[in-house]
């Protein structure tokens, strides 16, 4: 909040949406914890409890703006003029006085980034680090000579230490069991640039290796507590160094130069952090600083007589360095954000670092250093010990049905020259996330019926969703001749496999869709009413990216295989059909991407016959249902209408290129209505399908292409949305210009 404050602080119109710019979306929490300790110290606790009581308890959600008038007579916007004056009476003579003083904070070296990581210097001049820009997978760096090369992805809050032989030593989650994130040990192999994995499942969260190599000290986390391992090079438990209580976490490993001893950050309950250092051959602790600072993230210099550090001293996060043998501190920096994880690759070397900016993190060299005494003392705390806090813990069975029920919602309006639907939207889940469901109820005013959807799901393995919703067909862009009414239910059991990286799921299902005319104009035949009955087995492969700063899935691939039969449940069709979805991204550089897309379908017998056609795209089908579903036989083939003949049949393909590319970011709301605008982006795309009855291909294909802008829209502080406004052009029979408004991602 300090860099906020220096930078000039954000509107209060843009705090209150979901941001992607620094410092993304913990900048509400940053800006609220503020903006209350400022309500509470001019207006008390009380008019806090009853600003929030009175606000939850609306019928008609969202009056956030006007709601602080009846406790404080005044509006947010004047609360946050209010609020701003506050933060600059609070950091200004802080800043002040830094600047007076003269900051010390070495040079940059590195591009900036959102969250990296860890920084490793070595004795030949190189460093190692961890670096998330937010466009793409963070990655392990090297830096040297002026020089960085990217070396392999690693996944968010990845953990490292080098060796100059034995290599990169990482710590990073992993799925395990399908509802466990585990942290496990990896060594990136540079012969092959590739990770290799050293544990399975085994909740290892720091290590360190040895000074001769040969060994890694690595924390692992236990129910009872953490223990510190010794293991062999190959990631194999060799014995237990020691057991933590439960109230005790211990973290940032590093292994003195000597090998006599390994340094740890350490908190305890009541206690708060320390820093500690472990004598491996008596197998016990002392304490080095525990003067109620927060203090973390220790590194042996080269020589092993000194300790590098971070603490908050003085109420900033400096480097520091303590002389071991007689304990003095001196404070090595003096930066007006943070600086965290130092790192000296070689005696008397410059200290690397990651300096906390007003735009994210980035790797600075500290070459000549403050040299400035900072008192600290040592704990006179008895020594720890394994023993269990005593605390008083009643169980009970498990009960879902308390956080269940819904506790919000949002309307369903719908207005168009056809129709009107007006309802409501809700959903919950209970407090393990076992059973979860969605309910949307809407009224539509032309047929008088009622609409909506219902899913539900168990534990990721069983879903259940039952929808109706209804198509309307016009006669060119004038008339409207028919509405028709599709009623679909979808049950399905799931076989998931789950990695941080990607994820393989099967599913088997069964569905039951019927359609039928609700309302036709005079003198339009009324089309028959059908049903088609199937069971289904359905295999999704995802290992698609979407990043902080994406425009869209910028990543990856995305795999649908649909297999369906309709005759052993009876129905109006008959035969097997087969789709196969895949969609790959291609990053560009930045923000943009190169989207591509292959469909195909085919029919045997007769089947429900494929459509393609219309310029609405995926966004709703997206949201009724997670993943491939059955029964799918509309595809979107922008410049064409829906409903064309020489577009449906048995057999179907269709290709699609788009190019994305980011036009503005805006992040900007309105108080009332509450809704906001986060960024515009745009895409330049061809499409070309067809559809037939017979033969292996056919014989006349179908093109159009197009413009789109898309507006990523924020409602009620909740609801995410992206609109696409569009203009395609069919070059081939029944093409023609088309301007459409549509909801959600093309694909």
């Amino acid at each position: 909040m300090r860099l906020e404050a220096a930078r000039g602080l954000k509107p209060i119109r843009q705090v209150n949406l979901p941001l992607r710019s620094w410092p993304g979306g913990t900048t509400n929490y940053l800006y609220g914890v503020y903006f209350f300790r400022y309500l509470e110290q001019t207006y008390g606790i009380a008019a806090i409890n009853e600003l929030i009581d009175e606000y939850s308890d609306n019928l008609i959600p969202f009056r956030i703006y006007s709601n602080p008038r009846r406790y404080f007579g005044k509006n947010l916007d004047q609360l946050w003029q209010g609020f701003e004056r506050y933060l600059e009476e609070e950091f200004k003579p802080q800043l002040e006085g830094l600047r007076s003083a003269g900051l010390v904070m070495g040079e940059a070296v590195a591009p900036q980034g959102d969250y990296g990581g860890m920084a490793r210097a070595m004795a030949d001049g190189s460093v190692y680090f961890i670096h998330d820009d937010g466009y793409r997978q963070p990655r392990l760096m090297q830096w040297k000579n002026g020089r960085q090369a990217a070396l392999v992805e690693l996944r968010k809050q990845a953990r490292l230490d080098v060796h100059e032989q034995a290599g990169v030593l990482i710590t990073q989650p992993e799925i395990c069991d399908e509802y466990n994130i585990y942290y496990d040990l990896y060594r990136y192999q540079t012969a092959t640039g590739h990770l290799q994995r050293l544990s399975h499942c085994e909740r290892i969260h720091w290590a360190s290796w040895s000074p001769d190599g040969q060994s890694i000290a690595a924390i692992k986390a236990n129910l009872e507590g953490p223990q510190l391992l010794l293991l062999d090079r190959a990631g194999s438990p060799v014995r237990q160094l020691w057991q933590g209580g439960p109230d005790e976490q211990i973290s940032l490993l590093d292994w003195s130069p000597d090998g006599r001893s390994i340094i740890a950050a350490w908190w305890r309950r009541g206690e708060g952090w320390s820093l500690r250092r472990f004598d491996l051959q008596r197998a016990s602790w002392q304490t080095l600083i525990a003067d109620g600072s927060v203090v973390g993230q220790p590194q042996y210099t080269p020589d092993g007589r000194h300790l590098l550090f971070v603490s908050d001293h003085e109420g900033i996060y400096n480097l520091r360095r303590m002389e071991l043998q007689s304990g003095a501190t001196t404070t090595l920096t003096r930066v007006e954000g943070g600086a965290f994880h130092p790192s000296q690759g070689k005696r008397d070397g410059a200290i690397y670092y990651l300096n906390f900016g007003a735009d994210g993190q980035q790797l600075y060299r500290l070459g000549v250093p403050l040299s400035l005494p900072l008192p600290v003392t040592a704990s006179k705390m008895a020594p720890p010990t394994a023993e269990k806090v005593g605390r008083e813990i009643t169980f009970s069975t498990y009960s879902p049905w308390s956080s269940l029920r819904p506790r919000h919602w949002l309307p369903h309006l719908v207005v168009s020259p056809d129709v009107m639907e007006l309802g409501f939207t809700t959903s919950g889940q209970d407090a393990l996330g076992v059973h979860g469901y969605v309910l949307d109820v809407a009224w539509e005013s032309k047929t008088e019926a009622l609409l909506g959807l219902l899913s539900y799901s168990y534990s990721n393995r069983f879903s259940l969703v039952a929808s109706r919703y209804h198509t309307h067909q016009r006669n060119g862009d004038t008339d409207l001749m028919r509405t028709r009414q599709r009623d679909f239910l979808q049950a399905d059991v799931s076989f998931p496999f789950s990695r941080v990286d990607y994820r393989w799921n099967l599913k088997l299902g069964v569905a039951s869709e019927g359609e039928y005319d609700i309302w036709h104009a005079d003198l339009v035949n009324k089309r028959p009413s059908t049903l088609d009955n199937l069971l289904g087995g359905m295999l999704l492969f995802d290992n698609s990216r979407l990043f902080t700063h994406s425009i869209s899935r910028s990543d990856g691939r995305r795999l649908n295989l649909v297999v369906e039969n309709s005759d052993l449940l009876g129905g109006d069709y008959s035969g097997n059909t087969v789709v196969a979805d895949w969609r790959e991204y291609i990053p560009l550089g930045g923000q943009h991407v190169m989207a591509l897309r292959l469909a195909l379908g085919w029919g045997s017998d007769q089947p429900k016959p494929f459509q393609l056609g219309g310029d609405a795209g995926e966004g709703l089908d997206e949201i009724a249902v997670s993943g491939p579903r059955l029964n799918r036989r509309d595809f979107s083939l922008r410049g064409y209408p829906a409903g064309l003949p020489g577009l449906q049949g048995r057999r179907m393909q269709l290709a699609s290129l788009e190019w994305r590319f980011p036009l503005k970011r805006i992040e900007r709301g309105w108080m009332v209505p509450p809704a906001g605008l986060q960024q515009w982006s745009g895409k330049l795309f061809i499409d070309s399908g067809a559809a037939w009855e017979q033969g292996s291909s056919p014989d006349n294909y179908f093109t159009g292409a197009g413009v789109e802008l898309l507006s990523d829209v924020n409602l009620f502080y909740l609801v995410n949305l992206r609109l696409r406004l569009g203009y395609a052009h069919g070059f081939d029979t029944g093409g023609d210009e088309r301007f459409y408004l549509a909801l959600g991602n093309s694909f």
